[in-house]
C-alpha cells in the first residue's frame, strides 16, 4: 500500500484531501467532491488501460458536475484555491498562465456532461473517454492491486488512519498542480463538446461511424447505397426505395451466354519457366531427381501456361419511363421503382441511363442522386403514349458500340394501343425489354423480338404497402357514426369479411381486369376481384332502381352507373379501392339510347343529337347534330347510317350550350367531337383488339379482316353480331337456331370459337365470371329464435322447428362448424323448453343500406343480431366480452371478432389467419354471461317462506 498511498495522498499545495472517515474525497473547504463508492467504481472500470494521475483524474470528474459552472460552484472553489498560491508573488509563474486555458477546456467538458443529462453515468463515460490510451500514472498491473484495496475497503481504511498533517507550507511553489494544469490542457485541446455521450454508454465510440467517401463507386453501386440511405429515412422517398429495393432481388435481365464449346478456351496458349507442378511438362520428369529439383528451385523447368477466356461484353442499359397520363397516380410511382431497380441490377460496371418524354424529346433524368429522383419525381407528360419519342431512344441505343439493353416501363394498356404499336414497329432493336406495371402491383416483364412477345417474369408487390411503410402492420378499424348499440360489423367503415351474395344476371357486370360487379335490390353493391375469394362489399347505399349503362374502368378503378329517372339522369359512379361514391343528377331532353365516355365526360346519342355532359357536375358542354342516326357504339367507334366513324373528343364549349343551338358535324373549329370516316362503308361491327395493330372489321360479307388489309381473313361469321367481352379477344354471334345452342363466342387471336348457352348474360359470355357464380355458397338467412343452454351452447330455431347449432371440433387445426338437427320432443323433456330463449324481432335501429335486420334481446341486456345478409352478430352487455359475427353457412363456419381474430375458410377471410379456437371462447363466454345472469334471476325470484311471529 506504499506505492499507492503516495498516489492517492495529496501534495502540500493542491485543492482537495481526504475527509476523516476516508469515506470521501473532499475539497480543500470541507464541501464533498467525490464519494469512495464512484471512485471504487470509475477505478474498476478504467484499470485495464491504467490510470492517470489521481488529482488530474479528480478535477475532470469535478468538472462533469451540475454545480462545476454555477457562481458559487466547484470551478470557483478550484480557482480560489490556486489563487490563495501567491504569498511570494507567483502570479508570473506558469501555472496563472495555463489557468485560464484549463477553465475553458473544462467548461466544455460540463457542457457537454449538460447536454447529455449529468448522472454518475455520464460522468464516468466522459472520465473514461478523455483518459483512455492515457494512463501512463500507474500501469494496469498496479493499477489492478489498486482496484483490489478499493473493493476490500483497504483505501477507507489508510484514509482515515494516515497522517492528516501535511509537511511544508504555501511556502512552496505548487508544482504538483502545475503539472496537473498543464497536462490536462494539452490533454483536453482537442476535446470535442458535441461528443454524443449517450453513444458512448451503448457503444463506446464517441460517434457513429461514418462511412468513407469512396471515389468512383460503379453506377449500380451508388444507386444501390443511395436507395439504402433513403429506405432508412422517413420522407415521401422512403417508399420509393422499399419498392427498388424488393425489386433489385428478383428482375433481373438475361445475358446472351456463348457455349463454352464455341469458345477456344481451356487449352494451352505456350510454354513458360514459371507455373504451378499440375502444368509441369512431362519431358521435364525425364530428368534426374536432383537435376529437375534443381531446374525447378531456378525457374528453368518448363510449364504449359493456360489460355485466357475472353472478357464477356458489358452492354449500356437505357430505360425509357412513360410518364403520359395513363401513368399517372401508382402506376407512375411504380414504374421509378422498376428504374432502380434495373439500375441496381447491372452489376457489368456499365451506366444505366434513364429517359422519359416529353412529346417527341427524349429528357435524360438522373437516378444515382436524391435530386435527380426529386427532378423525376416532378416529371408529367400530358401525351397518351411515348410513341412520338421511341425513334430517338432506339436510335441513341444503336449508337453504342457493343449495342445496348433497351426496357421500356409502361402500363398494360399503353402497351396494347394500336398507336403505340404502329410507332414501335417503325425503329424495334432486335431485342426489348417492356416492364409493365398496375396499380394492383402486378409487373410483368416481357422480352420482344423478331419472333413475337415472350414474358420472361409476373410477380405482385403489395405496393400500398410498401408506398406507405405499412406492410404486414394489421389496419386498425374504422367506424363510422351510428347508433352504438349496433354491432360495431354495421358501423365499419370496411367490412372486416367478405361475402358470398347470389347475384342476378341482370345486375352484373364484369371486367377481366377489374372483376365482377353486382348489386342488390336491397342496397348492396359487391366485387368480386379473385375467383377464389369471396366479394367486397363497396357499398349499402346503392342507388334503387335498374342501371341502363354501367362501365367499369379499371384505368381509373371505378365504376359508373346511370339511372333513368324521369326527365333526369343519375350518374353515380364508385371508387372500387376506395369506396368513396359520389352521384350527379343530369337534366336531359331524352334518355339516351347510347353512352359513351370520354374521359370525365359522357357522350349521350339519341336519334342524331348528340350531348356531352361533364362526369363531376352534370354540366352540358357540347351538343352536335349529325348527318344520320346512330344506331350502333362499338368501342371508341360509332355507326352512323351506313358508315362507321372513329370519335374522340376534339373542344368543349366554356358556357351554357342554348337548348335549341345545333352545331354540324365536321365544323371546323365548331364541334366538340371530331368523327373520323373509317374505311368500312357497310361493316356490321367494328372494334379494336390490343393484339392486332388495326381495327377489326366484320364485313357485310360476314368475313373478319383488319381494317387496313381487306384480302387478310381472320375468320367467317355465321350469325348475327352481338357484341365482344371485355378484353375484346372474343366476338359474339348470335344463332337463330331453337337448340340450347344460342351462340357462340369467336377468339379472335387463336381463331377458335366457344359454344354459349342458354340467354346472353355475362356468366353465359365470360367464363371467369361464370367461375366466381359457381362458387358463390348458399346461405341460411330465415330463423324464428335462439336458444341458449348452459353451460356455453348456441342454437338457432328454424321457422320448421329444426335447430342449427355451433361448435367446434379438431386436435391440432379447430374448425368451427354449424350442425342441423332437428328439435325432438325428447329434446324438450330434457328441459330444452327452459332453456335461455328468445325469438327475433323487427328492429328499429337507424343504420346504414336497406337491407333486413332482425333481433333479439335478453334480460341483461345482451343482443343477438340477425343480418339477412347471411349473418349473425353477437353483442353482449359486458363490453369486456368482444363481438362476434358469424357466416351463416352449413358446414364450417366462418367470421369475424371484433378483437380483431378472424376463422373459418378463406373464402370469407382471405389471407387472415383462422383463430376458431380462440373465438369459440369468446362465444362461450357470450352464452355463460346470458345463462349466468339468468339463474341469478331464478334463484332472486324463489319466494322465501315467511318469518313465524311467536309472540
Amino acid at each position: 500500500m506504499d506505492n499507492l498511498g503516495h498516489y492517492l495522498a495529496p501534495d502540500v499545495n493542491t485543492f482537495w484531501d481526504w475527509n476523516a472517515t476516508g469515506e470521501a474525497v473532499h475539497w480543500w473547504n470541507g464541501q464533498t467532491l467525490v464519494l469512495y463508492e464512484e471512485l471504487d467504481l470509475l477505478l474498476r472500470e478504467m484499470q485495464p488501460n491504467g490510470l492517470p494521475r489521481f488529482e488530474e483524474l479528480l478535477l475532470v470528474l469535478a468538472a462533469t458536475r451540475r454545480t462545476w459552472s454555477e457562481a458559487d460552484g466547484q470551478a470557483s472553489f478550484f480557482l480560489g484555491k490556486v489563487n490563495a498560491f501567491d504569498p511570494q508573488g507567483w502570479k508570473e509563474f506558469p501555472i496563472f498562465q495555463w489557468l485560464k486555458p484549463l477553465c475553458d477546456c473544462l467548461n466544455e467538458v460540463q457542457k457537454c456532461a449538460r447536454t447529455a443529462g449529468y448522472g454518475a453515468e455520464v460522468s464516468r463515460a466522459l472520465v473514461r473517454y478523455i483518459f483512455a490510451g492515457d494512463g501512463d500514472a500507474v500501469d494496469p498491473g498496479e493499477a489492478a492491486g489498486l482496484r483490489d484495496a478499493f473493493v476490500s475497503g483497504e483505501v477507507s481504511i489508510w484514509a482515515r488512519n494516515r497522517d492528516q498533517s501535511i509537511p511544508g507550507g504555501d511556502r512552496n511553489p505548487p508544482l504538483a498542480l502545475l503539472q496537473t494544469v498543464r497536462n490536462l490542457v494539452q490533454l483536453l485541446k482537442g476535446f470535442d463538446p458535441s461528443t454524443d455521450v449517450r453513444m458512448l454508454l451503448k457503444t463506446g465510440l464517441p460517434a457513429v461511424v461514418e462511412s468513407a467517401e469512396i471515389d468512383e463507386l460503379p453506377f449500380a453501386e451508388r444507386v444501390k447505397r443511395l436507395l439504402t440511405e433513403l429506405e432508412e429515412e422517413q420522407s415521401e422517398l422512403s417508399g420509393l426505395a422499399r419498392v427498388a429495393k424488393q425489386l433489385s432481388a428478383v428482375i433481373n435481365l438475361p445475358r446472351r451466354l456463348n457455349d463454352p464449346l464455341d469458345q477456344p478456351v481451356g487449352g494451352y496458349s505456350d510454354v513458360s519457366n514459371r507455373g504451378s507442378i499440375d502444368r509441369l511438362l512431362v519431358s521435364e520428369l525425364a530428368q534426374d531427381p536432383e537435376v529437375l529439383a534443381v531446374r525447378v528451385a531456378l525457374n528453368e523447368a518448363l510449364y504449359l501456361r493456360r489460355e485466357s477466356p475472353p472478357e464477356e461484353p458489358t452492354n449500356e442499359r437505357h430505360i425509357l419511363i412513360d410518364t403520359g397520363v395513363r401513368m399517372w397516380g401508382v402506376p407512375r410511382i411504380y414504374a421509378y421503382g422498376v428504374a432502380l431497380a434495373f439500375a441496381a441490377e447491372n452489376f457489368n460496371g456499365r451506366e444505366s441511363f434513364v429517359y422519359t418524354h416529353d412529346r417527341d424529346a427524349l429528357v435524360p433524368v438522373s437516378i444515382d442522386s436524391r435530386e435527380g429522383l426529386e427532378k423525376l419525381m416532378s416529371r408529367l407528360s400530358p401525351n397518351p403514349d411515348p410513341g412520338a419519342a421511341l425513334p430517338g431512344f432506339f436510335a441513341g441505343a444503336e449508337r453504342i458500340e457493343g449495342g445496348a439493353d433497351c426496357v421500356l416501363i409502361t402500363t398494360e394498356r399503353v402497351w396494347r394501343d394500336r398507336r403505340l404499336r404502329i410507332a414501335l414497329g417503325n425503329r424495334r432493336p432486335e431485342e426489348l425489354f417492356v416492364a409493365l406495371v398496375d396499380r394492383d402491383g402486378w409487373l410483368r416483364l416481357l422480352q420482344v423480338t423478331g419472333a413475337g412477345e415472350r414474358e420472361l417474369k409476373r410477380l405482385r408487390l403489395d405496393i400500398g404497402g410498401l408506398l406507405t411503410g405499412e406492410k404486414n402492420k394489421r389496419a386498425r378499424d374504422k367506424f363510422v357514426d351510428g347508433d352504438e348499440a349496433l354491432p360495431k360489423f354495421l358501423r365499419m367503415e370496411e367490412a372486416p369479411l367478405r361475402f358470398g351474395p347470389p347475384i342476378s344476371p341482370n345486375s352484373a357486370t364484369f371486367h377481366h381486369q377489374a372483376g365482377l360487379l353486382g348489386h342488390t335490390a336491397d342496397g348492396l353493391l359487391f366485387l368480386w376481384k379473385r375467383l377464389d375469394l369471396g366479394a367486397l362489399l363497396l357499398t349499402t347505399e346503392f342507388p334503387k332502381g335498374r342501371p341502363f349503362w354501367v362501365q367499369m374502368d379499371n384505368d381509373q378503378r371505378e365504376a359508373v352507373f346511370l339511372f333513368n329517372r324521369g326527365g333526369e339522369v343519375l350518374l353515380y359512379r364508385i371508387g372500387l379501392d376506395t369506396n368513396v361514391a359520389s352521384s350527379v343528377k343530369i337534366v336531359v331532353v331524352q334518355t339516351p339510347q347510347f353512352v359513351h365516355r370520354l374521359g370525365e365526360v359522357l357522350v349521350f346519342f339519341g336519334g342524331r343529337n348528340v350531348f356531352a355532359y361533364r362526369m363531376h357536375d352534370g354540366r352540358c358542354v357540347g351538343r352536335t347534330t349529325l348527318t344520320g342516326i346512330c344506331t350502333k357504339i362499338s368501342d371508341h367507334f360509332v355507326r352512323i347510317g351506313e358508315s362507321w366513324y372513329a370519335m374522340r373528343l376534339s373542344s368543349l364549349a366554356t358556357g351554357k350550350v342554348a337548348g335549341g343551338k345545333t352545331i354540324p358535324m365536321n365544323a371546323e373549329n365548331t364541334e366538340f367531337m371530331e368523327f373520323d370516316a373509317v374505311p368500312a362503308k357497310d361493316a356490321l361491327y367494328v372494334w379494336s383488339n390490343p393484339h392486332w395493330a388495326e381495327p377489326l372489321v366484320v364485313r357485310s360479307d360476314k368475313k373478319l379482316t383488319p381494317l387496313e388489309e381487306n384480302g387478310r381473313v381472320i375468320a367467317c361469321v355465321e350469325g348475327e353480331v352481338v357484341g365482344v367481352s371485355s378484353d375484346k379477344d372474343r366476338l359474339f354471334v348470335k344463332l337463330t337456331s331453337e337448340s340450347p345452342i344460342v351462340g357462340y363466342a369467336l377468339n379472335v387471336r387463336n381463331d377458335t370459337q366457344e359454344s354459349v348457352y342458354g340467354q346472353w348474360n355475362v356468366f353465359n359470355q365470360e367464363p371467369d365470371a361464370t367461375r366466381i357464380q359457381s362458387t358463390v355458397p348458399q346461405l341460411r338467412k330465415k330463423f324464428a329464435g335462439v336458444i341458449l343452454s348452459p353451460p356455453a351452447s348456441l342454437h338457432l330455431i328454424t321457422h320448421k322447428r329444426r335447430l342449427l347449432s355451433i361448435g367446434i371440433e379438431g386436435t391440432t387445426v379447430k374448425r368451427m362448424l354449424w350442425r342441423e338437427g332437428a328439435l325432438t320432443q325428447h329434446m324438450m323433456d330434457q328441459g330444452w323448453s327452459q332453456r335461455t330463449s328468445a325469438n327475433f324481432e323487427e328492429c328499429d335501429f337507424e343504420f346504414r343500406g336497406r337491407f333486413d335486420l332482425r333481433m333479439c334481446e335478453f334480460s341483461d341486456g345482451s343482443r343477438i343480431f340477425l343480418d339477412r345478409r347471411g349473418l349473425l352478430h353477437l353483442k353482449s352487455s359486458d363490453p369486456e366480452i368482444p363481438e362476434v359475427s358469424i357466416v351463416l353457412k352449413e358446414g364450417e363456419a366462418s367470421g369475424w371478432c371484433s378483437n380483431g381474430d378472424r376463422f373459418g375458410s378463406a373464402y370469407f377471410i382471405a389471407q387472415h389467419k383462422c383463430m376458431a379456437a380462440s373465438v369459440y371462447a369468446q362465444i362461450e363466454r357470450f352464452v355463460a354471461q346470458i345463462t349466468g345472469h339468468r339463474e341469478d334471476e331464478l334463484l332472486e325470484s324463489v319466494v322465501q317462506e315467511p318469518e313465524v311471529n311467536r309472540d
